[in-house]
């Protein structure tokens, strides 16, 4: 049996309504790559840029692209609030902006959350909005507002020490959020508390689909998570993964009810293991990069009935690990941004080894995830310095783009041919003429 015919067996799915779009936080394969061609090595300020644009303010949410639209929230500095908004993908040409409510400045240098933090999704018909402030709204791809709603107000409040990020995902016509919290906020009696929760919702309307709540042991900050629900798919059998409160946890996606829960990686139950980097699938293989410089972990789901066989433990690697990047898979191998180490790791998937290493220069810490796609992987520093690797071996930095733009904490995207990137003052869309 070839080493990886099991990624015929479990595949990923998306809503998407056009080949080539990014239509979620890590892209069509809900694992960072793209099926691009012809994506620029050489790029900057003044080499192969289609189009730039400013931004209001900051954010950490990733372009969404969509058809002829990209996506994405911002916070606007002077005013405060947070906006949704829809490019042109070809000419960067503003083409609305809804407001979501207000945003936060800054508290201090490295622990920026705007509350522009969760990236959009969309399906060709609806996209879909979150904030940190838990301002949820859905609108058509002409910017008219179709349902309004709020967590907070609905569910309480978010308690999360770096405020909320996740992202919801839109998959076979039902939108996905999970909300992984601490289930106090100190102001609450012994008896009362809030619970952690995975929301099914209609994108055309807006109502729930279900509500599940998601117990967990972990106390504490162990109880927060910044990851965003991951669709995994066999025939006609699917589930919804979630990971968060030391344990990664499979759902029915009709009934959100669990199906199996794997965990491990905080045995001595610390209190401040909150995880942010999401879940990964690869071939067979889900991956976790458990919190703090703790190792990765992989479990083999099973190739008869993922849903509801708990999928058993394939390998664990003390030699990576990644605390705030979510990993990129391409081509049968796997990506790990160490970013305690600015240093970019090559794995093969099946036994956890490290097949290459290689340091990233500069002083610019890492918040944002790799991206793949075209033998080369993209990755960005919070100065806003873009990397663009060779994804063989050896390791080769192929250029490195100087933007600018701290905080640069969005991950970059890739659509049709063109990368986008993310910075705290400006939008670019960088690609090689003719490409597209």
């Amino acid at each position: 049996m070839p080493r990886f015919s099991a990624v015929l067996l479990i595949c990923l799915c998306v809503a998407t309504a056009t080949a080539g779009d990014w239509p979620h936080w890590r892209g069509p394969n809900l694992n960072g790559s793209a099926d691009a061609k012809n994506l620029p090595e050489k790029f900057g300020p003044d080499q192969n840029v289609v189009w730039s644009v400013d931004m209001p303010g900051p954010g950490s949410s990733t372009p969404v692209i969509v058809g002829d639209q990209l996506y994405i929230s911002s916070f606007d500095e002077r005013s405060r609030q947070i906006w949704a908004m829809a490019f042109d993908r070809r000419t960067g040409a503003l083409l609305w902006k809804r407001p979501m409510g207000y945003g936060q400045r800054a508290r201090m240098r490295g622990r920026e959350n705007h509350l522009a933090g969760p990236s959009a999704t969309g399906d060709g018909k609806h996209v879909i909005f979150l904030a940190g402030n838990g301002a949820l709204a859905g609108f058509d791809t002409a910017g008219k507002e179709l349902w309004r709603r709020n967590l907070v107000k609905e569910y309480g409040t978010l308690t999360i020490l770096w405020n909320f990020a996740s992202s919801p995902t839109l998959v076979d016509a039902t939108v996905y959020i999970n909300v992984l919290r601490r289930d106090r906020d100190g102001r609450q009696p012994e008896d009362a508390g809030y619970s952690s929760y995975l929301l099914a919702l209609d994108p055309a309307t807006g109502r729930n689909t279900f509500f599940h709540e998601r117990p967990t042991r972990a106390k504490k900050e162990s109880q927060e998570a910044y990851t965003t629900p991951l669709p995994i798919r066999r025939g006609d059998a699917a589930s919804i993964l979630v990971l968060g409160g030391d344990c990664l946890t499979a759902h029915d996606p009709k009934t959100g009810a669990e199906t199996w829960r794997v965990t491990g990686w905080n045995p001595r139950d610390k209190m401040m293991y909150r995880i942010v980097p999401s879940a990964v699938t690869v071939g067979d293989l889900v991956v976790v990069c458990a919190p703090q410089g703790e190792p990765v972990y992989a479990w083999r789901l099973d190739a008869d009935d993922p849903r509801r066989r708990t999928p058993q433990r394939a390998w664990v690697s003390n030699e990576t690990t990644a605390d705030a990047p979510t990993p990129t898979a391409f081509k049968d191998r796997l990506y790990i941004l160490n970013d305690k180490k600015k240093r970019l790791d090559c794995l093969d998937p099946q036994n956890g080894k490290t097949l290459w290493s290689g340091e990233l220069p500069g002083v610019g810490v890492f918040r944002a995830s790799p991206v793949s796609a075209g033998d080369r992987i993209y990755l960005v520093n919070a100065e806003g310095v873009v990397f663009c690797v060779a994804a063989d071996k050896p390791f080769r930095i192929l250029h490195r783009a100087e933007l600018g733009g701290y905080p640069t904490y969005s991950s970059p995207a890739i659509a049709h041919n063109r990368l986008y990137v993310r910075t705290a003052e400006k939008l670019w869309c960088f690609g090689v003429p003719g490409s597209e």
